[in-house]
């Protein structure tokens, strides 16, 4: 994995619009280079964690220039610059139909569980593949 393409999507992770707009302008490198030294060194530390996450048995990263991005997601105004996932990657685009379940990143311990009540029941519906999680 590119060290310094984590370390972007680290960087501008509430911003992806405007990663994929500098990535069409600038190298990977070239936009590290540019980064404040403080800025840099915190995503790096964080990247350090990411490269770990990545290396685990079904673990993914799929960018948005990847085939297996899901065609739909492309569509959404502001899509994310990546999709970090458990799971098959191809299983995004063969999906005839997609539910996703949403939430925060620092969510409640009653939001975790109700987000895993709707997941378990969906499952059972057969109207939602645990075959991935996408962590975004």
């Amino acid at each position: 994995m590119d060290e310094d393409l984590l370390v972007l999507l680290r960087s501008y992770i509430n911003r992806p619009a405007l990663l994929l707009k500098h990535l069409s302008e600038r190298s990977c490198a070239e936009l590290v280079s540019l980064m404040p030294e403080q800025e840099r060194a915190t995503a790096l530390h964080r990247v350090e964690k990411d490269a770990r996450w990545l290396e685990q048995a079904g673990h993914d990263l799929v960018f948005f220039n990847d085939t297996d991005y899901p065609d739909l997601l492309r569509e959404i105004d502001d899509p994310p610059a990546a999709l970090w996932m458990i799971g098959d990657r191809r299983r995004l685009a063969d999906l005839s139909f997609n539910i996703a379940i949403v939430g925060s990143r620092k969510a409640s311990q009653y939001g975790r569980h109700q987000a895993m009540q709707l997941a378990t029941e969906l499952c059972r519906q057969g109207l939602l593949s645990p075959a991935a999680l996408l962590l975004v």
